[in-house]
């Protein structure tokens, strides 16, 4: 009479036991919430028609895969409204099709029909073969319209897949599994809808469009702005080409990758193209570093990247820039400002924070945004980028214009880069650098000759390719313009100076003429302005070629 006690002792432990070991992986896996959040997008369904349950230990055979892909992209009604005839026919040319599952068949046929997948071989569909990260990544990017023509890109389907979606290397790292499961299945299905298209859309805005999903339900999950779901027409623009390709190689650039496989399209055919794009993206966005030269393969859409740094020194020195301008913008912008006044404040402090790098052997850090910013010293290159920095963070639309200008000591042109800014809809020219000249002495000065030029008047000593640059022929935010600095003759010039002498300020700049040459004796002016004011002027900067002098007062 005690042996079946404890048996059933021996049983009730067993099954403490095994409840224990079922119920404590299910919080162990990483996708439990993404899991139920493609449910309730309509794109994952559970294994147990009762309850959702995503099954997220169990492995992943290619015809579970299919499944899953069918779903992922609204197909799954599509597939299911097969004939069964057509089912049969479709698979017939298989050897292995007796191995699909049932209720895997409507759907290998209809991936088959229609393109979705290929087969192992020409006779065969390996339905019970155990599907890797990569292989799952790539049934995916080549449904969203990818090429995948090597065995090359194939074996980057899934760090493409994060470049194009977001993924950061540790997450791919996690789902680049051999034998996939369910659970990293699940993350790769989540991470693919954020993935852009090569029409530029992302996957989730092409399913919803197509009214495979609720754009309610993906706002609310956080996959767009509740702004974006309202009324008809598209979430976004189609993106051209070019801007494709443009976009993949900036994001690259940004998160300091060594390589990126670019959509290979009209804009990506050739290396010229890649080659002046890739130079397009560095010209303009100043948070790219050290990316010295890049080498591409266009049968496979491969870019590489070298930097003149390690990479590590460029990632931290892309945090220390964002920092720094971040608290400069902080420090500067206050609500309310015109577009004018956050031009202004820039400039001076740049003009007032950097000094120009006149080492012969200058860093690579002196060419950047990061050496204007962050060191306090560059060459025009890294004022010119710092200016567009600040100002794109600011909110005023500005360019990195790349052009020359005449070197003071030798007389001849040389390299140089300065910026075009946009201000109440018109563009000028400022160049921070010259607006910051060296004197003799070392010292430097800060200047306005060099804010909110026209063409015609920065054209005396700088020169660019006007066809790829937006003409810029308004003087109205000129600084001596808008500043009312302007005094071209004898009576105004004596006016103005006194006025400015009474204001007790220490120095006066004024605008005295168009072409560099006063049309009146400024000695006698300087004595009629000393007859008319205590505050005596001991010295002069002489007029330049834009007509602009300086007078110091004791």
């Amino acid at each position: 009479m005690k042996k079946p006690g404890r048996i059933t002792a021996i049983l009730l432990i067993f099954h403490l036991v095994v409840s224990a070991f079922t119920i404590s992986p299910a919080f162990a896996y990483r996708f439990m919430k993404e899991a139920a959040v493609l449910n309730r997008l309509g794109i994952l369904d559970g294994c147990n028609p009762a309850t959702f349950d995503p099954a997220l230990g169990s492995k992943v055979q290619r015809q579970t895969a299919v499944i899953l892909i069918v779903k992922m992209f609204g197909e799954k009604d599509d597939a299911l409204a097969l004939p069964q005839s057509e089912i049969d026919r479709i698979l017939s040319r298989f050897s292995d099709s007796h191995l699909i599952a049932s209720f895997a068949r409507p759907y290998m046929a209809y991936a088959v029909k229609t393109g979705m997948v290929a087969g192992t071989s020409p006779t065969t569909l390996g339905p019970q073969v155990w599907v890797d990260g990569v292989s799952f990544a790539c049934m995916i990017i080549k449904n969203m319209g990818y090429t995948v023509n090597s065995r090359e890109t194939y074996l980057r389907s899934l760090e493409f897949l994060g470049e194009i979606s977001g993924l950061d290397k540790t997450t791919i790292a996690i789902l680049n599994r051999d034998e996939l499961r369910r659970d990293e299945a699940v993350g790769i299905i989540y991470a693919a809808l954020n993935a852009v298209l090569p029409d530029g859309r992302s996957l989730i805005e092409m399913l919803i469009l197509k009214g495979f999903v609720n754009a309610d339900i993906a706002a609310e999950c956080g996959f767009i702005d509740h702004s974006a779901v309202p009324g008809s027409g598209e979430l976004l623009p189609v993106l051209s080409d070019r801007e494709i390709v443009r976009q993949a190689i900036q994001k690259a650039l940004l998160s300091v990758s060594t390589s990126v496989i670019i959509p290979i399209n009209s804009a990506s055919d050739t290396a010229e193209e890649v080659f002046e794009i890739w130079r397009e993206v560095v010209c303009s966005d100043p948070r790219i570093l050290y990316n010295s030269t890049v080498t591409y393969r266009a049968d496979i859409g491969l870019l590489t990247f070298q930097y003149s740094k390690d990479v590590q020194t460029v990632k931290t020195h892309l945090d220390l820039l964002e920092k720094k301008a971040e608290s400069v913008i902080k420090q500067l912008i206050r609500p309310g400002m015109t577009d004018y006044e956050k031009e202004l404040a820039i400039h001076d402090y740049i003009v007032n924070n950097c000094t120009y790098d006149l080492r012969e052997n200058k860093p690579p850090e002196s060419y950047t945004a990061y050496g204007a910013l962050c060191l306090g010293k560059a060459v025009c290159e890294g004022y010119s980028q710092a200016t567009k920095l600040l100002l794109d963070m600011a909110g005023v639309e500005s360019i990195i214009i790349i052009g020359q200008a005449i070197n003071i000591d030798t007389g001849r042109y040389q390299n140089h880069a300065w910026n075009i800014v946009k201000i109440q809809g018109e563009y000028y020219h400022l160049d921070t650098t010259w607006d910051d000249p060296v004197m003799n002495d070392g010292s430097s000065y800060p200047t306005y000759t060099y804010f909110n030029l026209p063409d015609g008047d920065i054209g005396r000593d700088h020169k660019w390719d006007k066809s790829v640059y937006p003409a810029c022929v308004s003087t109205d935010y000129n600084y001596y313009v808008y500043n009312d600095m302007i005094a071209m003759d004898y009576d105004a010039f004596v006016s103005h100076v006194v006025r400015k002498a009474d204001e007790d300020v220490g120095s006066v700049t004024v605008k005295v003429s168009d072409n560099g040459e006063i049309g009146f004796d400024l000695n006698k002016a300087i004595k009629d302005i000393h007859s008319k004011t205590d505050r005596r002027i001991y010295a002069y900067r002489p007029v330049n070629i834009y007509g602009i002098m300086e007078l110091f007062f004791k």
